[in-house]
């Protein structure tokens, strides 16, 4: 669990990278391809291809990852 750094609230978040951590399969669960590099996230939604970019300095507080 942590602290989002891109929400102005105190927010705890958790990530999942398996479904294996889940009781249950959700119901809008979809297939996605994640990319990496030194300066951005991409998540690619495999059903509609859709992408989301997710730069470094989002995730950054006060310059640190």
């Amino acid at each position: 669990m942590y602290y989002s750094a891109r929400s102005d609230n105190e927010v705890v978040q958790f990530g999942a990278i398996s479904c294996c951590v889940f009781q249950s399969m959700p119901f809008d669960q979809v297939n996605v391809q994640m990319e990496r590099n030194a300066l951005e996230v991409a998540f690619r939604c495999l059903d509609d291809n859709s992408v989301w970019h997710f730069q470094r300095g989002q995730y950054e507080v006060n310059g640190v990852l």
